[in-house]
Formats: C-alpha cells, structure tokens, sequence
C-alpha cells in the first residue's frame, strides 16, 4: 500500500515538473517577442513615404469618381407592428362610464 502512494506521489511531482517548465518556456517566449518587437519601429521616412503613397492613391480613386455621384441616405422607419391580445371577459359595449 506505501508502495501505490509513492507512484501517485512520483506521478503528481512530475506532472507538474512538466508544467512548470512548459510555463516557464511560454513566459521567456513571450518576453522575447515582447523585447524583439520594440527594435522593429518603422523609420520616420518610411512612415512619410507609405503617407504620400498612400495620398497619391487617395487622389487617384478620387479622380476616377463621376462628378456628383455623392450617395445620400435616407432611412425610413417602417411600419410600427401593432400586437392585439384578445381577453376573455373583458369587452367594451361602449355604454360609457357606468356601462349604460
């Protein structure tokens, strides 16, 4: 019987032997790629050049647009749906206030 508790106890310090490296690998890959994407910024000129890129194609879909093809929108509700619920005893005979 002290033999069966031995290997769960050798089971259970293993598994979480295991663990605990996997944990550790995840959390040194991480800072890694956490350090290794603060070197990668982009240059101020390549930020200026991909702008004017950018600006000369915003120019160019603007000229290919027909003159006066602005698109408005109008939005109209629709139809309120108006729900009847039938009562048993209740009706009204239109005798006004006191039924007469």
């Amino acid at each position: 019987m002290n033999q069966v508790r031995r290997i769960h106890i050798l089971a259970i310090a293993f598994i979480l032997a295991v663990a605990a490296v996997a944990g550790l690998s995840a959390a040194l890959r991480t800072t890694h790629l956490g350090a290794a994407s603060r070197g990668s910024q982009p240059s101020t000129a390549a930020l200026l050049q991909r702008s004017r890129e950018l600006a000369r194609l915003e120019q160019r879909l603007r000229a290919k647009r027909p003159a006066g093809s602005t698109q408005r929108v109008v939005y109209v509700r629709p139809a309120p749906i108006v729900h009847t619920i039938h009562r048993a005893g209740e009706h009204d005979d239109g005798g006004g206030e006191f039924g007469d």
